[in-house]
């Protein structure tokens, strides 16, 4: 709940910033690093966030990730708005004011809906924290043998184990051998997670916000002359901003349908796997890459799809990632259920938390990975130093 609290607080701040134009400089920057580390220790804070969803159902948990996916869709949808509000116009003084009005307004819209998320978060959390019985764990409880398990002076640090040939032999293992268990148990699914972030991430945004329109002038009566050829190419990277946050939202909620929220966790790699096969599609896209002075650099690889073509490999690219993020949340608590099955209500809920924690760390691994990668794919696209371009 902290971390609720200081993400709020975090937005409040900001939002005030932005109508603070006669702040110090020094001032500003010195409240801007205040957030970032704010900010940063929040996050740290909402980590546990899905351990926590985990002792719930996996509606709970197919929420809490959709909420994620939340978040990219409303500053997404907010600038596309305001920009298409925007009429274009000729003057270059009046155009700057309008661009600074604009982010003005967008920065506000922004602020504002992370506050009144970020406090409608905490509310919940509130009301989920209260409610009568975790579903996971009192579908465990009722697995657990009769026999009551004696406490043992390192209890903290322990984990009870039972033979699988035997209902009542108990015997302490360590921390890391209760880990080393548990990741023998969720791998494939944590190697799924990995796989699935770092195509994403290897490709959107490093790549996707490179690419351009390919539509020509003499197709722009398709749209009315205020929107079209100029207009449609100016507003095509926030276009492809909200397609992907509306695809990876969707993806993230597709679990709420029955038959589509339990998969083999073999499966779920597979899916993983299959999704390499989007780096060749997106390359081959309208990929246009420029120097340090906005002259575009030579393609390395031919030009194939149109902008519609685009925009599905796109949708693909954020459903399948969210839908199969959310799956393995769903499905990390049950890959222990040998483990969790023989466990006190205390250390059920304690491995549980650690495999969540192991998957948002193979999360966080993902994602600085497929960053790095963004800048390979760079690199081979235009055949330049993917810094400098």
């Amino acid at each position: 709940m902290a971390g609720f609290v200081i993400i709020a607080v975090v937005f409040t701040i900001a939002l005030w910033m932005v109508h603070m134009d006669t702040l110090d400089a020094v001032v500003y920057f010195l409240l801007t690093l205040a957030l970032v580390i704010l900010t940063s220790f929040a996050s740290a804070l909402l980590a546990g966030i899905m351990g926590f969803a985990a002792l719930y159902s996996a509606d709970i948990v197919t929420t809490t990730v959709s909420g994620q996916g939340m978040s990219g869709v409303v500053p997404a949808l907010s600038q596309l708005i305001l920009m298409l509000s925007s009429p274009p116009t000729t003057d270059s003084i009046t155009a700057m004011n309008d661009a600074k009005s604009r982010l003005m307004t967008i920065t506000q819209v922004y602020f504002s809906v992370g506050v009144f998320i970020s406090t409608v978060s905490c509310i919940g959390y509130i009301l989920l924290q209260r409610s009568s019985h975790t579903v996971n764990a009192e579908h465990s409880y009722q697995e657990i043998l009769a026999e009551p398990q004696e406490n043992n002076a390192d209890g903290e640090n322990q984990m009870v184990a039972h033979s699988p040939n035997s209902s009542i032999q108990d015997h302490p293992i360590s921390v890391t051998e209760g880990v080393r268990r548990i990741w023998g148990s969720v791998y494939p699914l944590a190697l799924s997670l990995f796989l699935t972030f770092f195509v994403t991430l290897g490709l959107f945004p490093g790549i996707t916000s490179l690419v351009q329109s390919t539509r020509t002038p003499y197709r722009t009566q398709l749209l009315p002359l205020h929107y079209s050829d100029t207009r449609f190419k100016e507003l095509f990277v926030p276009l492809h901003f909200l397609i992907f946050a509306v695809a990876d939202l969707i993806g993230k909620s597709l679990p709420m349908i029955p038959s589509l929220s339990r998969f083999h966790p073999k499966l779920l790699l597979k899916a993983s796997l299959m999704r390499i096969a989007l780096f060749p599609l997106l390359m081959i896209c309208n990929v246009v890459i420029t120097d340090r002075t906005g002259i575009p650099l030579p393609r390395t690889l031919p030009l194939v799809f149109t902008d519609i073509s685009y925009f599905l490999i796109l949708a693909t690219l954020g459903v399948s990632g969210g839908w199969l993020t959310t799956l393995v949340f769903i499905a990390a608590p049950e890959a222990i259920s040998t483990i969790s099955h023989t466990a006190s209500p205390r250390e059920y809920e304690r491995v549980i938390r650690l495999v969540n924690e192991l998957m948002v760390i193979t999360t966080a691994t993902g994602l600085v990975f497929g960053s790095a990668l963004s800048f390979l794919l760079r690199w081979i696209l235009c055949g330049c130093n993917p810094f400098l371009s």
